[in-house]
């Protein structure tokens, strides 16, 4: 079985364990591990950026977090505080007024806290999955590398 695949400016034809690259009227033996090993490393490249890219991401969800959930709790505190307060005379109406929005702003501040909490566990389980990944590419490039090695001795002979 033979077959011929156009790509740019060169051709490339593949054959059995063997394959061709034809540039410039230049015929060019590679062997088919070395291509997957090529394959493997521009994955392993991309991955790794993508890992580098979260990771410097994670400072800062982190400092979102701690914030929200800092300005969360100082909510809810001076909310209890509001509410005692209220308990003691229900008929005051200014701190009626103040419980209402203190409870308002509290509620909205804690879910932007759970929304900052998920979104940094969000990227630490992105981070974990592409250090998996990243191994497995490494495991599966060492493999082909000693593949390749009686390959390319037999070529050169």
């Amino acid at each position: 079985m033979f077959s011929i695949i156009m790509m740019s400016n060169c051709v490339y034809a593949e054959q059995s364990k063997t394959d061709y690259f034809v540039e410039n009227g230049e015929k060019i033996k590679v062997n088919k591990d070395s291509i997957a090993l090529v394959k493997l490393v521009q994955e392993f490249s991309k991955d790794s950026l993508k890992l580098a890219n979260l990771k410097s991401q994670v400072e800062e969800k982190t400092k979102v977090k701690e914030e929200t959930e800092a300005i969360a709790q100082k909510l809810a505190n001076e909310n209890n505080k509001v509410a005692r307060q209220l308990s003691k005379d229900p008929l005051e109406k200014k701190l009626a007024k103040k419980a209402d929005k203190l409870s308002s702003e509290a509620r909205s501040s804690a879910k932007k806290a759970r929304a900052a909490a998920n979104a940094l566990k969000s990227l630490n389980k992105s981070i974990v999955s592409l250090e998996r990944k990243i191994e497995k590419h490494q495991s599966k490039m060492a493999k082909l590398k000693v593949a390749i090695q009686p390959s390319i001795a037999s070529i050169q002979n």
